[in-house]
């Protein structure tokens, strides 16, 4: 279903707090505030102007390869 009060990242998702973080990102717990569902959210700390670039970035087209596996995380959604 969608809300339009879930639009955005900030609108959609509360930060709980930094989970980890690395040379090009860091990872944050969230709460989406429209299901109660927990997530970790994965924040590139290099600014994208577009979408489209954010989509062929090589971290993300790497993740998108990654085959399912209980162990790994998967593209949920990006901002």
């Amino acid at each position: 279903m969608y809300n339009d009060q879930c639009d955005s990242f900030h609108a959609k998702y509360k930060v709980l707090e930094k989970i980890g973080e690395g040379s090009f990102s860091e990872v944050l717990k969230c709460l989406n505030k429209c299901t109660g569902v927990l997530y970790a959210a994965k924040r590139l700390k290099k600014f994208y102007k577009s979408e489209s670039s954010i989509l062929t970035c090589a971290e993300v087209v790497a993740a998108q390869k990654v085959p399912f596996h209980s162990n790994i995380l998967n593209i949920f959604e990006y901002h």
